[in-house]
């Protein structure tokens, strides 16, 4: 797994690195540089969904990835900038009953970086 920090933004990239405990790791990390950063995004695909909405098909997500996700972004004080345009953002290209659709890929910001900005969404 690789962390990316550049000017307030962090990414993370990893083939099979979104495995429950590496996910959880990740966020707490990414929590402490938060605190040491004014306005900032993260940026990327999740693997996760935040709520039960955001996936169409398969089975019921794991609750408690999703619990911690959300603590995750409730507790750095995130918002989800990425609510207008497709609902879903992954789907797994498979026919018929087997296809699923998921909300996993997002840009998650602080308010500090909607304040840096001008206001308008792009």
């Amino acid at each position: 797994m690789t962390l990316l920090v550049k000017w307030g933004i962090f990414g993370s990239v990893g083939g099979r690195a979104s495995a429950y405990g590496i996910r959880r790791a990740l966020w707490a990390e990414l929590s402490l540089l938060g605190l040491a950063v004014e306005p900032w995004a993260v940026v990327g695909d999740f693997n996760i969904v935040s709520e039960i909405s955001e996936r169409k098909g398969g089975g019921t997500p794991c609750l408690a990835a999703m619990s911690d996700f959300n603590s995750f972004i409730h507790s750095n004080a995130l918002t989800d900038s990425t609510t207008m345009g497709f609902k879903y953002s992954w789907c797994n290209k498979r026919m018929g009953h087997r296809r699923m659709y998921q909300k996993i890929d997002r840009m998650l910001v602080n308010q500090r970086w909607v304040d840096a900005g001008d206001g308008r969404r792009r």
